[in-house]
């Protein structure tokens, strides 16, 4: 639909007149250069709003506007709108494109070896600036008034990144498109192989693409079709077009050959570059002629008919015949598998609905090698790869299973409403998903009621609808008493909800009844179930009995699966029981175990639990090593789920061994992985960890941004503890700006919030922090009544050391800021015996007792404490390092050392200035001014009261008027500022 609201209007200098085009990537405008007087084309391209996408999208258009080439249209500008709109200006071209003129009929074959030179030439140019266009047919070729052909599009085209990322950002982590609009960037009849399965893209893919043009420049007729884009893509993976030379003997061999290679599915087989594919085509390269075999042909079968109508009216008898058979064909109707296929196929369903998806896996493995045409078995065969994070052959076994839908029509059968469940399942569109196994729930025959239940019920977890799922199978065990399965589910989500004697009376039920079955397996699964959920509530002897039971039964069995589960698991319990030794031995026998069965994904799985348990453990270069172990396995099995899993837990280790960029790099990797494929609580955990680096570095309005982005998270999902890390991380970034009163706004939400969850540690937290905001703001009495109650909770038993080393420490800053500097040394003595050895903790509380030190007139303990504050500061966190710096050189002009303390002010100054962070800039040119005044340098002095002012007046200018009242009236501060006043 035309956006009226684009015609007429004028951005920028450029006035729009009339739409001359749309597609999936956006519209496209005729307007009007005012300043140069010039007609040009306008794109809106349909981009993500968040701010990564916009990013983007100005990068690439910028390295796509670099471009200059006689075959690609120019982009000359780009821009936003007044509401935020990004749009690109480009070169206005004149005439037909390639798809409008191949509707005519195929090209000589000297023409189109034209065509193609020019495209190649373009694609060169693109791949040389590390640019590839993803989206090269027919529509993005035009072929202007004179003949010249100019490719269109390069400023969607995406920049070929080095290899300095841990996974693809723009990976696809969804099954290609069929229930997704949008989700990938291509066409399906000219995508590359590697582009319908959603892996990394290069120039190879464009050629591919080029190769595709070709193909339908001599031919007519596009080499991949089909009804349905499920087909398409399906032909595009599995099956090779006859040559060229089977539509027209005009075609030559070489030609041929030079196609076929061009459109090879391994990427390594075909043209590695646009110049070895032109190469060989200028050596292929017909005669010019003016006619071609196909066009000759239908004019002499037209003559024909217009000669002899008897021969016409038997055609068009045949044709009527043919057209009834097409109908009877695509009438609705369901394929039976063979009798042996379809055993197998329960067999794995039965596995698929108990959440044993290897042997899932492999029963349905069995299906479609006995009937490859068995569309449902390939459709569960892509859900049990799913769940078992095989993403690549998820999708690749979900087009197979579309492809022979396809071929039959597609109906509103019970076998299509199963497809297009799992299909929405696999691209997380639950609620579609739900959709369609409600009707299938609906209609199923009353013996298969209770699997119907139990598959929907299976939906309603996945989309966190759990007391939904609950009813789903109570009404499946209510239909067929015998069914496990539903009691088994029913356990495992009563566990989820801490309801332990619920769950344990379902598992007692499904562990009866596949007993009675003789199915060791799924005995198996109710023992590590019930394992499981002890090691969650702690219950550790109660775990590792059930657990061990459950590795004897399946070493009985000789499920390998079902053994390195349950030895990861042991690893857990271990760990959490302190033994770290035997924690280490079980994961590496289970890991062992994995890699020789050939499951990645437990063994990739197993080495990301192991490398956490050694970060937990403080052994970062052991867990650094097992990540990257992880890393491998995940990209050599194309589980990006896994890969971006790796790829966060290496980032985390970085930014810890104090490499915050690479971390960034790879976590924000991550991040894209998971934000694109739906999967939130790990784009939340991402999301966390990014927001806290960008505060760590300083960069704060980067960092309010993420935890803004956490907050909407939060509120999609209703996810209470989430909304607590974004408050709570907004609140201490606001802290860290010393924009003190909305911290302490934000502060009192997450104290209601940790509240809300029954959190000990969240309300702990933000009480102690929010205490730290009001004595800072002067409200000491609200700030020792907050500290009353925290202390209340860091008394309790079990509560961490760390909980009253926090309360200490904020009351020793309180006690130096009213002038109760024997109180302060006190306190912070206490605090450092609290401290351990944590770097940060010791830090800070040395510099706290340094200062009240150099008060009491202690100066050589004073200068030991806070020399030893800045020393063991980290100097991953420029932040901390400057406060700790700025009460080194307090300390240093209570000491009379006026000259250290005029030159470390001077530079201090300037940090906490550039950062607006209010409070430690007035102090720092309090400081500056006093000591500059000390040494009697005047000017010094006078710069430096000047900008004491500056900040005073920008704190009142700020805040609320009782705020910076009340902030001034501090003790210290009232101090500073009577001495900035006496210099001015």
């Amino acid at each position: 639909m035309m956006d009226i609201a684009v015609i007429g209007a004028t951005f920028s200098h450029y006035r729009v007149i009339d739409e001359i085009g749309k597609g999936g990537m956006g519209n496209v405008y005729l307007a009007e250069d005012t300043t140069l007087g010039r007609r040009v084309a306008i794109k809106f391209p349909k981009a993500g709003d968040d701010e990564n996408s916009r990013a983007r999208f100005l990068d690439e258009a910028r390295a796509a506007s670099k471009l200059q080439h006689p075959n690609i249209a120019q982009i000359f500008d780009f821009g936003e709108t007044p509401a935020g709109r990004q749009f690109l200006v480009m070169e206005l071209i004149e005439g037909e494109d390639l798809h409008h003129t191949l509707r005519r009929g195929p090209l000589s074959p000297a023409r189109a070896v034209e065509i193609a030179t020019d495209l190649l030439s373009a694609l060169d140019e693109a791949h040389r600036n590390r640019l590839v266009h993803r989206d090269i047919k027919p529509s993005n070729v035009m072929i202007a008034e004179r003949g010249a052909v100019k490719v269109l599009d390069f400023g969607l085209a995406k920049q070929i990144p080095n290899p300095v990322s841990p996974i693809d950002t723009q990976q696809e982590t969804l099954p290609m498109g069929l229930t997704q609009p949008g989700a990938a960037v291509g066409t399906p009849m000219y995508m590359a192989p590697e582009q319908a399965r959603g892996s990394a893209v290069d120039a190879r893919t464009d050629l591919f693409s080029a190769g595709l043009v070709l193909y339908e420049c001599l031919t007519g007729k596009p080499a991949f079709f089909g009804s349905t884009q499920a087909e398409i893509l399906g032909k595009v993976l599995f099956e090779k077009p006859p040559p060229p030379s089977s539509v027209s003997r005009a075609i030559s061999p070489d030609l041929d050959r030079i196609v076929m290679k061009a459109i090879e599915k391994d990427p390594a087989a075909r043209y590695q570059s646009a110049t070895a594919f032109t190469t060989d085509l200028q050596a292929a390269r017909p005669e010019s002629t003016h006619s071609s075999a196909v066009t000759a042909a239908i004019a002499r079968t037209s003559a024909m008919l217009l000669r002899k109508p008897a021969r016409a009216a038997a055609l068009a008898v045949g044709l009527i015949t043919a057209l009834v058979l097409v109908v009877l064909a695509f009438l609705p109707w369901e394929r039976q598998p063979s009798e042996e296929a379809g055993r197998w196929y329960s067999e794995g369903l039965n596995a698929l609905r108990d959440g044993t998806y290897h042997r899932a896996s492999k029963a349905f493995e069995r299906a479609v090698a006995l009937d490859s045409k068995f569309a449902l078995a390939h459709a569960r065969l892509a859900e049990a790869w799913s769940e078992l994070e095989y993403s690549d052959r998820a999708k690749e076994e979900m087009l197979r299973s579309q492809m022979e839908s396809g071929r039959r029509g597609w109906f509103d059968t019970s076998e299509s409403l199963y497809t297009e469940a799992i299909s929405r399942t696999l691209t997380r569109d639950f609620k579609g998903a739900i959709e369609r196994y409600l009707k299938i729930a609906a209609r199923a025959p009353e013996a298969e009621k209770a699997q119907a239940q139990v598959d929907l019920g299976r939906a309603y977890e996945k989309s966190d609808e759990i007391q939904k799922a609950l009813e789903s199978y109570a009404v499946a065990a209510k239909r067929n008493p015998q069914y496990a399965t539903a009691f088994l589910r029913r356990g495992i989500l009563y566990g989820r909800l801490q309801k332990a004697d619920d769950a344990e009376k379902n598992f007692r039920e499904a562990d009866a009844l596949y007993a009675a079955l003789s199915n060791l397996e799924g005995q198996t699964e109710v023992l590590f179930q019930r394992g499981f959920l002890a090691s969650k509530a702690r219950k550790l002897n109660e775990a590792r009995t059930s657990l061990e039971r459950a590795l004897n039964v399946a070493r009985t069995t000789g499920s390998e699966y079902q053994q390195t589960s349950v030895l990861l698991q042991l690893s857990v319990v271990a760990q959490l029981d302190g033994d770290t030794a035997l924690a280490e031995a079980r994961a590496a026998e289970g890991i062992e175990l994995a890699r020789k069965a050939g499951i990645a994904s437990l063994e990739s799985r197993g080495l990301i639990d192991s490398g956490n348990a050694l970060f937990v453990r403080g052994d970062l270069a052991g867990a650094e090593s097992r990540f990257r172990q992880a890393l491998d396995v995940a990209r050599r099995s194309a589980m990006r789920r896994q890969e971006a899993r790796a790829a966060f837990s290496l980032g985390n280790v970085h930014i810890q061994q104090r490499r915050p960029d690479e971390g960034l790099a790879e976590v924000e990797a991550a991040r894209a992985f998971f934000d694109r494929g739906g999967y939130r609580q790990e784009t939340g955990q991402c999301l966390l960890l990014i927001a806290r680096v960008h505060r760590q570095k300083g960069e704060f309005d980067a960092a309010l941004r993420d935890f803004r982005a956490l907050l909407r998270l939060a509120d999609e999902t209703k996810d209470g503890l989430t909304r607590y890390l974004a408050q709570s991380g907004r609140a201490s970034v606001l802290a860290s700006q010393e924009a003190y009163p909305d911290a302490s706004t934000v502060w009192v939400a997450a104290i209601e919030t940790g509240r809300s969850l029954r959190d000990t540690g969240a309300i702990f937290s933000a009480l102690a922090n929010h205490a730290n905001v009001l004595w800072r703001l002067g409200r000491y009495a609200e700030a020792r009544k907050t500290l009353a109650e925290a202390e209340v909770l860091a008394k309790r038993p079990g509560a961490p050391p760390t909980y009253l080393w926090s309360v200490k420490l904020r009351l020793a800053e309180m006690a130096t800021s009213e002038g109760g500097y024997q109180d302060a040394v006190r306190l912070g003595q206490d605090a450092l015996r609290l401290a351990g050895d944590q770097p940060v903790r010791v830090s800070s509380t040395k510099a706290v007792l340094g200062l009240a030190l150099a008060h009491t007139g202690a100066r050589r303990e004073a200068r030991a404490r806070v020399e030893d504050a800045v020393s063991i500061a980290p100097s991953g966190d420029p932040g901390f390092v400057a406060a700790v710096r700025l009460t080194e050189v307090e300390a240093l002009l209570l000491m009379g050392d006026f000259d250290a303390a005029v030159k470390a002010a001077g530079s201090l100054f300037e940090t906490f200035n550039g950062l607006h962070q209010r409070e430690s800039a007035f102090r720092a040119a309090s400081i500056g001014a006093i000591a500059a005044a000390k040494k009697g340098h005047a000017p010094q002095a006078e710069a430096f009261t000047s900008h004491a002012s500056a900040v005073l007046s920008e704190i009142e200018g700020a805040w609320p008027r009782k705020d910076s009242r009340s902030f001034l009236a501090r003790p210290d501060n009232l101090e500073f500022a009577k001495q900035v006043r006496r210099l001015q």
